[in-house]
């Protein structure tokens, strides 16, 4: 039978696998920056921040898959016009098209899904690629399998993809590949099976992503339960579980509270409705909120204050839909936030304490970007976001991009973004933090400016921000409210006094003074008495005996050495810390000791009242305390630092310093190794990838060699193996075949008079009209020129045609035979097996060497990502500036380079010695023989001693210590996998053997080429000997 002309393409024909493996890795570096984004937004509380702001989940993800979507149509395209017009000529563009484009869709879903798991982006951006490495390397690794095993790798989309690249250049090296190849039955898998389970992959990594991303928890956001899916719809025909009654109140009862004026409630614009949120604590349930009841007037500011666990954090959270309430309620503009959570968010403006920007968008893109989100569109919003950037004194930087902004400039395009978009209730955390101080007195008038039909909840810590712009300030602590009201309300109701300060001469008596202040007001207290000034607290009940007092002071000043004095209320840090640090309404905390300078004579204060105590000393700048005080000190031998006033002064200034060069340096460089070992011991990252990663990963790959890679199993030879209806040609076969039983399911026979085997061409051709069933074999028992000889025909196109004709005859015999016992059908009577032929003792050694050098190509990728970690902690120290502190406290430059060379060489000598170990471990002769165990490790070591060289050598092109991990990682894998396998392609041509050794010596400055060149060479020895054998 004739056969087409074919060209041989050597480079398909050698090279066709490790093709493949370099176009699946080459979509490692994407994958890990995307990864890196997505976390980068969870890191940046983006996404929290634009749901708070109004964006629905389902519209989030929607516009995530459109442009995921659009950059895999971009890629796919691209990827198959260029294999298209080099490497699969022949091939169909559709196939290679759909192949690219489901595959880098389910890649973009797959980093969505690897995201879900972490909440730092520097970490996501490590791990990505090493388990997308991971996902690729199976089909590559366990090399010859059968069908269904591969089919059941394809659930990992790199290995289904690498499968579909596979089937692709496998059939470029005949005629090409074909809509008609696509569901071929000697592809197993074949290329429709792979498609539909990328399909598969992509819809279960997008369910895996979805879900992974709403039941682990994160920084913000409340995860939901781990089987949300099943018991959120049971609820619905559930009896609800208990929940709190918004009728009771959980405000103090000793508490003070401003009654709201009925003008006050008309303009109420949010009303919270003993909202409760219960959380549990080492099995037990504590209200985090309790049954908190409060209006927020429309035109007002109302400030929330507290300390840390107080609950204001979670009671912003529930109002803004991040956190489920347990009961009660939260009315925003008449939207309820159980009912109506969407509605309510469109009326929310958000400013969080850290700023929540994208680098790479300017200020007016932001603006534009979340009135968008509120539903600005066309003239009016470029006039709402002109007007808020000349608000916050930002117009001339509408342009510019984020990431070039000041701190305070980026706090005020925060606070831009919170008011954009006519946000009427409006939530501002730490506004001004990080402004200085002609900043903050401009955004406070911008605060009150907008506040005008506006309703703003602001939480700071600086009190008096609250008291300058808090019309309602309200304090909670432990998740209830404590008191509400205006500044002034507070302060006369829970205020500790009025407190005042006489400025005094070297000659006046305390004492007389002090009885001057107790004959009007008995109950006053002294709070210090310093150098020139005293400070008395009046409480707040004899107001009325103030002006006598003053009047007092003011005539006989001059006598007691009173040159002025100050009078001042209560400040509203006194009534915040009264309320937050004591155990509640009522209580004062005790005064912190203070240091006084005295002179003349001072008070001690006993529990019978006060007596004057002559001192020797007059007027002196010598540093005591207060006699009061004192008592309520345990030692009286420190100050307030801890440090003794004499004994551990002269510790500290008379030490004695090494003078000497040698022992100076010795001190120097045990400290700084002390150092890096106290900051390794606590980075659990870096132990991972310097010690963990290259040793698991090693005896994996050592796992790996224990699989036999080039034997192929036994294959059963039949007319079922083509998959579809076989038609047998019979010529004068009536008496030694039965033709009524055939000896496979899927063969029929056709019994033709053909005279000439000779005449078979044009046979075939008449036979093409009448019956056009495939033909794999014929047979001819009486032909016209060997009438003595049965002449069995095949179809040279078909595999195993010739060896099927064979059992076709003899199967066909036996059953002629078994024509009188039986006739009924047994298919498994007549089984005929078709063996592999044993390896000669060269070919075996060829196929160990081949086997080993790709094996020790993936067991020394993982070494090409321990240079990273040497980068990065130099890079972080230059980062925080604790570079230069060093130096300038007079670490030497040669002690501090040696000492982080010397440290980071030790790390690295535990991971080759565990490497040797593994070896050792696995007997594997090729590295760790006699005569090869001593150059196995001086590799080791020579790799890490020039990889700590060549980390310290680029650590200066960076600036941030997550882009030098990320570009070494990038670099150094580059380094030692693609520039690797790009010389081991180019030495299977002799027309490219000089190119590659060309390329083999500029890649010598990267040392992983070299890691590789010297475990080639060591290996290789095995190889030639095994071959000269």
């Amino acid at each position: 039978m004739g056969t087409v002309n074919r060209v041989e393409k050597k480079f398909l024909s050698t090279a066709g696998n490790l093709v493949p493996l370099l176009v699946v890795l080459g979509f490692l570096y994407p994958i890990s920056q995307t990864t890196r984004r997505i976390v980068l937004d969870k890191e940046l509380r983006m996404k929290e921040a634009m749901l708070i702001m109004g964006l629905w989940q389902s519209v989030h993800y929607l516009a995530w898959f459109i442009i995921t979507t659009l950059q895999s149509l971009l890629v796919s395209l691209a990827c198959a016009i260029l294999l298209k017009s080099s490497y699969l000529r022949n091939s169909n563009f559709g196939v290679i098209f759909f192949l690219f484009f489901f595959f880098t869709l389910t890649s973009f879903v797959l980093a969505g899904l690897i995201a879900s798991f972490f909440s730092k982006s520097r970490i996501s951006s490590i791990v990505a690629p090493l388990i997308y490495f991971l996902f690729s390397v199976p089909l590559f690794a366990f090399g010859s399998v059968s069908g269904s095993v591969v089919s059941g790798l394809c659930i990992l989309s790199p290995t289904a993809f690498a499968k579909g690249l596979m089937l692709l250049f496998n059939h470029e090296l005949s005629t090409g590949f074909t809509y008609e190849d696509i569901n071929s039955p000697f592809d197993q898998p074949n290329m429709i099976l792979v498609l539909i389970l990328l399909v598969v992959d992509l819809f279960l990594y997008t369910v895996l992503m979805l879900y992974f991303d709403a039941v682990i928890p994160n920084e913000w956001g409340t995860p939901r339960h781990p089987l949300f899916c099943i018991l959120e719809p049971l609820r619905r025909f559930q009896k609800r579980k208990r929940e709190w009654s918004s009728d009771e109140d959980g405000r103090n009862p000793l508490g003070v509270y401003e009654t709201q004026t009925c003008e006050d409630s008309t303009r109420s614009a949010v009303r919270i409705c003993g909202l409760t949120k219960v959380f549990k604590r080492d099995g037990e349930e504590f209200f985090a909120v309790n049954h908190l009841h409060l209006d927020l007037v429309e035109d007002e500011i109302s400030v929330l204050l507290g300390h840390n666990g107080a609950g204001k954090s979670t009671t912003m959270n529930m109002m803004t839909g991040m956190l489920r309430p347990d009961g009660g309620d939260c009315y925003i503009y008449g939207h309820s936030i159980r009912k109506q959570l969407n509605r309510a968010r469109q009326e929310i403006g958000f400013c969080p304490q850290h700023n929540i920007l994208w680098p790479n968008l300017s200020c007016y893109e932001h603006l534009e970007y979340f009135s968008g989100i509120k539903g600005l569109t066309g003239s009016l919003q470029r006039k709402c976001i002109d007007a808020m950037l000349t608000g916050v004194d930002l117009q001339d930087k509408r342009q510019c991009l984020s990431s070039s902004l000041s701190g305070g400039q980026k706090r005020k395009l925060s606070l831009a973004i919170a008011f954009v978009g006519n946000s009427r209730l409006v939530f501002l955390d730490e506004p001004t933090a990080g402004m200085d101080v002609a900043a903050r007195r401009h955004t406070w008038e911008l605060l009150r400016r907008m506040s005008a039909g506006r309703t703003i909840l602001l939480s700071t810590h600086f009190m008096d921000e609250a008291d300058l712009l808090g019309d309602r300030i309200m304090i909670m602590s432990r998740g209830s409210l404590q008191c509400a009201g205006s500044s002034v309300f507070l302060k006369s109701n829970l205020g500790v006094g009025y407190n005042i300060t006489l400025s005094v001469t070297r000659v006046a008596s305390s004492q007389a003074i002090w009885n001057l202040i107790r004959s009007h007001i008995p109950p006053a207290e002294l709070l210090s008495c310093n150098a020139g000034e005293i400070t008395y607290r009046l409480p707040m009940d004899f107001v009325k005996n103030f002006p006598p007092l003053l009047r007092d002071i003011e005539g006989l000043g001059e006598k007691y050495g009173v040159q002025s004095y100050t009078l001042s209320a209560t400040t509203l840090e006194e009534v915040f810390l009264k309320i937050a640090h004591g155990d509640g309404v009522g209580a004062i905390p005790a005064v912190e000791t203070q240091p006084t300078f005295l002179k003349g004579d001072y008070l001690e204060m006993d529990e019978k009242g006060s007596k004057p105590v002559e001192l020797e000393e007059d007027f002196s700048t010598t540093q005591k305390d207060t006699p009061r005080l004192v008592a309520h000190q345990p030692n009286r031998s420190r100050s307030n630092s801890g440090i003794e006033t004499m004994s551990q002064l002269q510790t500290i200034w008379e030490a004695e310093v090494i003078k000497d060069e040698f022992g100076l340096m010795s001190s120097q460089l045990k400290a700084s190794l002390m150092k890096r070992l106290l900051y390794a011991s606590r980075d659990r990252r870096t132990q991972f990838i310097q010690i963990v990663f290259p040793v698991v990963m090693l005896t994996f790959v050592l796992l790996l060699q224990l699989v036999e890679f080039f034997s192929y199993p036994s294959l059963l030879l039949s007319s079922n193996m083509y998959g579809e209806r076989v038609l047998i040609d019979l010529a004068a076969c009536k008496k030694a075949i039965n033709v009524s039983i055939p000896f496979a399911k899927s063969t029929s026979f056709g019994i033709h008079a053909i005279a000439d085997t000779g005449d078979l061409y044009k046979y075939l051709i008449d036979q093409q009209e009448t019956n056009s069933l495939n033909r794999y074999t014929s047979i001819s028992c009486n032909d016209f020129f060997y009438r003595d000889r049965k002449i069995l025909l095949y179809n040279g196109s078909a595999l195993h045609s010739s060896a099927l004709s064979l059992v076709g005859y003899y199967g066909s015999v036996l059953y002629a035979q078994l024509r009188g016992a039986s006739t009924a059908y047994q298919e498994d009577i007549f089984l005929t097996r078709n063996f592999p032929m044993v390896q000669t003792a060269r070919e075996h050694a060829t196929s160990e060497a081949i086997k080993t050098v790709l094996m020790g190509i993936l067991a020394i990728i993982p070494f090409s990502f321990i240079p990273s970690t040497f980068v990065s902690f130099v890079v972080r120290e230059r980062e925080c500036k604790a570079c230069h502190l060093q130096k300038v406290s007079g670490m030497r430059f040669s002690i501090y380079w040696l000492s982080n060379y010397i440290f980071d060489f030790l790390c690295y000598l535990i991971t080759a010695i565990l490497a040797i170990l593994i070896m050792l471990a696995f007997n594997r002769k090729e590295y760790i023989s006699s005569e090869k165990i001593g150059a196995t490790f001086v590799l080791l070591l020579m790799y890490g001693l020039s990889c700590i060289a060549m980390s310290y050598a680029v650590s200066f092109l960076f600036k941030q210590h997550a882009s030098a991990q990320n570009v070494m990682l990038l670099v150094n894998f580059i380094a030692g996998f693609f520039m690797v396998l790009l010389v081991v392609i180019l030495e299977m041509f002799e027309s490219t053997k000089t190119a590659a050794k060309g390329l083999q010596w500029t890649f010598r400055i990267f040392p992983q080429l070299l890691h590789w060149g010297g475990h080639f060479e060591i290996v290789i020895i095995k190889g030639e000997r095994g071959c000269a054998g």
